[in-house]
């Protein structure tokens, strides 16, 4: 039998709530922001389980990421579309989706699912500018 997210969340015993998400979590998911562990963690989070927490600098390097694979993704899906030019005669409507791509409005969409996934998950921002590295690395 499954275990509810609450008997998952105590049996380690944990002595915080507070979870500090860096941007391998995103990584390491794909940045697919509808993935199984990331769904969790909004499940725990709206159950008050757990307190995601997410520094402004993670934040600007999780959008730069995302900027970086919409570019080499629409880069790749255009190369696919110059290459697929046999298909294109036999099937021509196959196709048509990918000359309706558009490098920006892939960005803006990777960018709200980002903002969709804070929201849900109810993140706390911790802004960090101004903020001696000393006190963080003693």
């Amino acid at each position: 039998m499954m275990e509810s997210i609450g008997e998952l969340a105590m049996r380690d015993k944990a002595q915080t709530r507070n979870v500090s998400l860096d941007t391998e979590v995103f990584r390491g998911q794909g940045h697919n922001f509808s993935s199984p562990l990331l769904k969790t963690l909004i499940r725990l989070a709206v159950d008050d389980f757990v307190q995601l927490l997410l520094t402004s600098v993670t934040e600007k390097e999780v959008r730069k990421q995302l900027g970086e694979l919409a570019n080499a993704e629409f880069k790749q899906l255009k190369e696919f579309r110059r290459a697929c030019r046999f298909a294109r005669s036999l099937l021509p409507s196959a196709l048509d989706s990918l000359d309706k791509l558009d490098k920006e409005a892939m960005r803006k969409a990777a960018h709200a699912e980002f903002d969709a996934f804070l929201k849900a998950a109810k993140i706390t921002a911790l802004p960090i500018e101004g903020v001696s590295p000393d006190l963080i690395w003693v």
